[in-house]
């Protein structure tokens, strides 16, 4: 995503780069086998506090809302082989259609955190609003014609409907208990 920019810090306003252990857990989540079916459905990443959960998971949600994330064949050469190139640069990749990334947390202040830093990264005036024409608010983005990334609290009674490609579920460990459904 060329034109997601680190929000604050010393490196505010560089171009955004994921650190080394958030590109190899990025490696192993859109890893694909020989036919480009995804080889995970599900994966957690948890660290301490304070480690930048909450900028990882905004950034991870940007390039899920936005960029080239879903398998669009490999690329070949003339004479139809797989080119000699490294694995990461054989994948051809396409936007999705219709995103609809969800950022979950047990209620929605404790989305705060990742909302900030997608909403420095993408508001108003910045390169990445203007080139996919978003319609910026406090907790929710919209891309047209129909795509949406939200921030929504986890109540199961609420989150039902059609599949999201991505949700991400930040401070569930703070959840209550449910009061329907198994236990």
């Amino acid at each position: 995503m060329k034109y997601l920019k680190q929000p604050n810090g010393p490196k505010a306003g560089m171009p955004f780069r994921f650190v080394d252990s958030q590109m190899q857990f990025l490696l192993w989540w859109y890893s694909l086998d020989e036919d480009g079916r995804w080889l995970y459905q599900r994966a957690v990443r948890r660290l301490a506090k304070g480690s930048g959960k909450s900028p990882f998971a905004a950034m991870l949600s940007m390039v899920e809302f936005l960029g080239p994330v879903r398998f669009d064949g490999f690329a070949h050469d003339d004479m139809n082989r797989v080119m000699d190139l490294p694995p990461h640069l054989r994948v051809r990749g396409k936007s999705v259609r219709m995103p609809w990334v969800q950022i979950v947390a047990t209620s929605e202040a404790q989305t705060h955190n990742t909302m900030r830093v997608v909403r420095a990264v993408s508001g108003k005036g910045s390169k990445v609003q203007r080139a996919y024409s978003l319609d910026v608010g406090k907790t929710q983005l919209f891309l047209p014609p129909e795509g949406t990334l939200e921030a929504v609290a986890s109540s199961f009674r609420t989150l039902e409907g059609r599949r999201r490609p991505l949700s991400l579920l930040t401070r569930l460990s703070i959840g209550a208990r449910l009061t329907a459904g198994p236990n």
